[in-house]
């Protein structure tokens, strides 16, 4: 892509250090990554609120992203992709889609990215130029997946840690292993799906059901923060922010957004 019709994008990830809750979880040697491993190819079309987001780092260097539409302009996805950087691009509809630029950050307050200690409050909601003609997937507002339970992941980052490139859609299961007040924490055990480079501010989506079993929809519950594996390996620990933490917010900034 390039910037006024198209924009060059030359993949980088977003490096932070390892996250962790406790012992348990932390890997002081391990990079945490805009980080969908063993997932399948999707059909753009069939997931059209899902989106690129495309961070300028400098001159002629970008790092991408994932992203998901909750508003008419506005897009949910990690903070650690688009602070403090030079400018945000959204582009739907896959790499041939339209680009957008974006006019202003809106970054979780207590946001915070510590060595060793972790990833926090990892969350951020950026507005668009114009309107993205894209649908908005709603958020997940009643109870969030519960250990065991299986989620999907979606991202536009690499297959595999040590080849491919970002920019194809993915779609995964996986289930839950630990949820904490702000994070949703799944573990890569080589059978299910996992997030890599490329993933990061994606959504974890949650199917609800009613009190019969019945399907009442989907909905994002978490958005892909952080690991413990530079090589998103088997092993790896992924964090996703809980989106329930910052639905005020969010709904101020984004009146129209969908809750489910």
């Amino acid at each position: 892509m390039k910037r006024s019709g198209m924009i060059l994008v030359l993949f980088s990830c977003v490096f932070l250090l390892a996250c962790g809750e406790g012992d348990q979880y932390s890997a002081p040697e391990a990079a945490t990554h805009s980080r969908i491993i063993n997932g399948n190819e999707a059909d753009q079309a069939e997931f059209p609120w899902i989106v690129k987001v495309i961070a300028k780092i400098g001159e002629d260097r970008f790092n991408g992203c994932t992203g998901t539409v909750i508003g008419k302009k506005a897009v949910i996805t990690a903070a650690h992709c688009v602070k403090g950087v030079q400018a945000v691009y959204i582009q739907t509809d896959g790499q041939d889609g339209p680009v957008f630029q974006v006019e202003s950050i809106h970054i979780a307050k207590g946001y915070l990215a510590l060595p060793i200690l972790g990833v926090y409050n990892d969350m951020a909601v950026v507005i668009t130029d114009a309107a993205l003609g894209r649908p908005a997937l709603p958020l997940i507002s009643s109870a969030l997946p519960k250990p065991g339970e299986k989620v999907w992941l979606a991202g536009f980052g690499l297959e595999n840690a040590d080849s491919g490139s970002y920019g194809t859609l993915r779609i995964g299961e996986t289930e839950i292993f630990k949820v904490t007040y702000l994070h949703l924490i799944t573990r890569f055990d080589g059978r299910n799906s996992n997030v890599c480079f490329g993933d990061s501010g994606g959504p974890m989506l949650q199917v609800v059901r009613g009190s019969s079993g019945e399907l009442i929809g989907m909905g994002i519950a978490g958005i892909v923060s952080s690991g413990t594996s530079a090589k998103c390996a088997i092993g790896d620990w992924a964090f996703f922010t809980v989106i329930q933490r910052y639905l005020d917010g969010i709904l101020q900034l984004v009146p129209e957004a969908q809750l489910l």
